[in-house]
């Protein structure tokens, strides 16, 4: 049945109807027609149309020259037209469009299933790089085949539509940060938007990972988070202590935990934590290829809302040249991670060390310059968050005043947010609390 929709669109081509030409030459290229001969054809169809050129029999019989041989003669082309419509609807002919295109797609799958089967069985790649391919081939696949209008007049009714599903709405669309003041301030962690944070070492960053999990999975929206640093346990210690109250240090020193705490995490807080929607991925040495993969698989078919990955200085990045510097490297997968998520109902939060200082004998306040590595961390990202809490020059520690920066903000204005660190939970706090 497809050679028939190739041979009616061919058909529709030649019948010098201006509209089903731009129509159809904006739709499909060469390569989405099944046969040799009527990719041919149709190439010549485009150049013609290109050229602004009339498109008809003579006109393509003459274009093709030498290959008229080969698509089956002038007859061929001529019996194109024979029981077309002069006139066929616009409806009919996307209809027809997307009929070939489906055709091709399952053609491509085919394709790349012979060569996964033929690569899997001599060995010349591995498990990870096969499925890294395949993802990969797959989602060009995918945008290849996606029609879009770019027509202004398109782009403000998407734009406006989505204005007015969202005035509907009594809160913001954005994922919660697990703190109401910045959740204020910044609207939360906005889909299809990335989100980068930055900290020195030791003063809370992955606290305010686990924080931002932790209330996306209470939401109900499932979570993907990719720890290069933390090991599962830490996180899954400081999600148990923040599900209940419990006193971090009852987690991490079980010892010291009394009766009630241990009944609350035992019994309480493990249960509620088995049944979200969160996978932690762990394993040391994880390639930016691998996390992408990963990832995809997890918003594709886990519903994925939130990435986090903990951090990116962390993460194994193949160079592109063989002396690529760390800096590109960082500052591509940077990007790739924003790309992962544009356009989707998913936000990635991604964390950074930063390079702040001494100076003067006290800890220098963090600036959205100081990521270590790449400054394209800051130009992916919609949202930029400092965590930075005072450090007590006697006593040799931080303190728990803190105070969270957003020099950045997509969806507003740049502020500061008054934080405090709770010494027994371990975790941020509003400063109002």
């Amino acid at each position: 049945m497809t050679d028939g929709y190739e041979l009616t669109i061919l058909g529709a081509c030649l019948l010098e109807v201006e509209a089903t030409l731009d129509l159809i030459c904006s739709s499909l290229r060469p390569e989405h027609f099944r046969l040799d001969s009527h990719q041919r054809i149709f190439r010549r169809i485009q150049s013609l149309q290109e050229a602004e050129k009339p498109v008809n029999i003579v006109t393509v019989t003459q274009a093709l020259g030498r290959e008229l041989d080969c698509v089956g003669g002038a007859a061929y082309v001529t019996d194109l037209t024979s029981g077309v419509p002069r006139s066929m609807g616009e409806k009919q002919l996307h209809h027809y469009a997307d009929e070939v295109k489906e055709s091709w797609r399952l053609r491509q799958i085919g394709i790349l299933g012979e060569e996964m089967s033929h690569g899997a069985s001599d060995g010349a790649a591995t498990a990870s790089e096969l499925t890294q391919l395949a993802a990969k081939r797959l989602e060009r696949i995918t945008v290849d085949s996606a029609e879009e209008d770019a027509s202004i007049q398109a782009s403000i009714v998407g734009s406006m539509d989505r204005f007015y599903q969202q005035h509907a709405m009594k809160r913001s669309p954005g994922l919660s940060f697990g703190l109401a003041s910045l959740d204020e301030a910044t609207g939360g962690m906005m889909p299809g938007f990335q989100t980068a944070v930055g900290a020195g070492s030791g003063v809370g960053k992955t606290t305010f990972m686990c924080q931002c999990i932790l209330a996306t999975l209470q939401a109900g929206a499932p979570v993907d988070a990719f720890l290069l640093e933390p090991t599962k346990d830490q996180v899954i210690w400081r999600l148990l202590s923040l599900i209940e109250g419990v006193p971090y240090s009852s987690v991490t020193r079980p010892w010291t935990c009394d009766a009630s705490n241990t009944d609350k995490l035992t019994k309480r807080a493990t249960s509620r934590l088995a049944e979200m929607p969160l996978r932690l991925h762990d394993r040391s040495g994880m390639s930016l290829d691998e996390v992408l993969a990963l990832a995809r698989l997890g918003i594709h078919h886990y519903g994925t809302r939130l990435v986090c990955l903990d951090y990116i200085q962390r993460l194994k990045i193949h160079g592109a040249e063989r002396d690529e510097p760390v800096r590109l490297r960082v500052g591509r997968a940077s990007t790739a991670l924003a790309d992962l998520v544009k356009g989707t109902q998913t936000h990635s939060l991604v964390l950074s060390q930063v390079t702040t200082g001494r100076k003067n004998g006290a800890t220098s306040l963090p600036t959205m310059f100081d990521f270590r590595e790449s400054s394209q961390i800051e130009n992916d990202a919609a949202t930029i968050i400092l965590l930075h809490r005072n450090f007590d020059e006697k006593q040799g520690h931080f303190t728990n005043e803190g105070v969270a920066f957003v020099p950045k903000m997509r969806f507003g204005t740049p502020c500061n947010v008054q934080l405090r660190f709770d010494p027994i939970l371990a975790a941020w706090t509003d400063r109002k609390q």
